[in-house]
């Protein structure tokens, strides 16, 4: 039995797979330490899972404060066998790897947050923040729709701007899991997380790319007929709701969606990667990281 340290950046969209990870590390015999922010302490219900509380938000390295004298203390006589870190806790991370001569794992997990929802009918969940432009758009493209509408505006929408009302149900967050089982189109901005669970589930993806990195993906998803995209600056009622209708009859999309949720459920998940992490360190594989030559710590 191993025991395993994570510490996962202060969002439940990497709190969330972070704790699944850790699930299946307990499942699998492991003891399993979870450092996260004190808000998200309330997610851990397993007894298996100890958890450490900070109230760091955001850590950059050099400009911000870290809890490294609260899990220095926590997990005095109690050392991981590894630790599993965000990238945003990367200098703190490696920083304590190296003052305990222990490996470390970087996660980099992109997944959505916790809410309850009851699914009325066929769906098509959409998920692009609250940014009014495009919060109209899609109220407006789909006002006179049969389509039962879900929208997830990732946090509070804005006071008097488009909000729940534009919508047929509207949540401050929704977690995929319970939305896409029942939805035909995911409406996203490309981020990797949401555009894998919609294809987990065989939903096609309408992709309004915003950074590099989203128009990266669109272009692959299109590529391989698994969605289509609309550019920002071509945005409105009409083209979005258009995409979303040319998506949703064209059958060969809809093939390819369901062959591709064939394969990511058949790639092992969590487990898997639990596996292959313990073969790797039996392997003997797995070094300190190198000392840090500067890092800002919180005092006291």
């Amino acid at each position: 039995m191993r025991h395993f340290v994570l510490l996962p950046a202060a969002h439940n969209s990497t709190v969330e797979p972070a704790l699944d990870v850790g699930k299946a590390m307990v499942t699998r015999g492991h003891r399993v330490t979870l450092i996260l922010h004190e808000r998200h302490a309330g997610l851990v219900q397993e007894p298996g899972i100890r958890t450490i509380a900070h109230d760091i938000d955001e850590p950059v390295t050099g400009t911000t404060e870290y809890p490294l004298p609260l899990i220095e203390r926590e997990l005095d006589g109690d050392l991981p066998d590894v630790l599993f870190y965000d990238v945003g806790f990367f200098a703190l991370a490696r920083l304590l790897a190296h003052r305990w001569s222990r490996p470390t794992v970087q996660l980099f997990p992109h997944f959505g947050a916790k809410a309850a929802f009851r699914p009325i009918g066929e769906a098509i969940e959409i998920e692009t923040g609250n940014s009014p432009d495009s919060l109209r758009s899609i109220g407006m493209a789909f006002q006179d729709a049969e389509w039962h509408i879900v929208h997830s505006f990732g946090h509070e929408p804005e006071p008097g701007g488009p909000g729940a009302d534009e919508f047929r149900a509207a949540y401050d967050r929704l977690p995929h899991r319970q939305a896409l089982p029942y939805a035909r189109v995911l409406v996203c901005h490309g981020e990797l997380g949401s555009v894998m669970e919609a294809l987990y589930y065989g939903a096609p993806v309408v992709i309004v790319p915003r950074t590099p990195e989203h128009r990266f993906l669109a272009r692959h998803v299109t590529k391989l007929g698994l969605g289509v995209t609309v550019q920002p600056d071509a945005l409105t009622a009409r083209t979005l709701c258009t995409a979303v209708d040319r998506l949703v009859r064209n059958r060969r999309v809809r093939e390819n969606a369901v062959r591709m949720s064939r394969t990511c459920r058949g790639a092992g998940g969590v487990s898997q990667a639990v596996e292959l992490l313990e073969r790797w360190l039996a392997e003997g594989h797995g070094e300190p990281g190198p000392p840090l030559l500067r890092v800002t710590v919180r005092s006291g």
